[in-house]
């Protein structure tokens, strides 16, 4: 009978799980970058410093969906764009590409300045994040680089849009 207490108790405490529970996992920053676009125009993870970050990228077949989900989600926050609260990252996953084509890939690039895209021939987005094949990948940072947000999308969805923007916007407040 003496025991009852003490086995009520250990009882009591192992449905409530473990006391020390273990910490979440360590957060995910924005990976430090140096990748040229298709002009050849060097960009660097420091320029994106204390800015909402939303990249955009895929593979071959994931860059079927890179523009139309940067397009979709860049002209609703357009405001926060102008005012360098949120930065827009395009890349392409390019590991495996021969470096005898490279120059014909870097011609099915848009030719507008304004278009640009990463070359990331190295794989560094995808290895840091662990992107899959075949999709558009969007992952928003905040400002401090930290990782908020990753979606792996192919056609449009209004509803991953919306999870998207409410999540840019709430980073991007003041």
């Amino acid at each position: 009978m003496r025991c009852l207490p003490a086995i009520l108790m250990m009882m009591c405490l192992s449905a409530m799980g473990p006391t020390n529970a273990a910490a979440d996992p360590a957060p995910v920053s924005l990976v430090d970058f140096r990748i040229k676009d298709q002009f050849d125009k060097l960009h660097t993870a420091g320029y994106y410093r204390h800015s909402v970050v939303v990249l955009v990228t895929g593979d071959r077949k994931g860059s079927d969906y890179i523009e139309q989900w940067a397009a979709a989600l860049h002209d609703s926050v357009v405001g926060l764009v102008d005012s360098y609260r949120v930065k827009f990252l395009p890349a392409a996953h390019l590991k495996g590409v021969p470096f005898f084509i490279k120059s014909t890939i870097k011609s099915k690039f848009p030719k507008e300045k304004e278009k640009w895209t990463l070359m990331d021939y190295g794989g560094v987005f995808k290895k840091a994040y662990d992107l899959p094949d075949d999709m558009c990948s969007v992952v928003v940072f905040d400002r401090r680089g930290i990782r908020r947000l990753q979606k792996s999308v192919t056609d449009f969805e209004p509803i991953v849009q919306a999870e998207l923007l409410a999540e840019i916007r709430r980073l991007a407040r003041p």
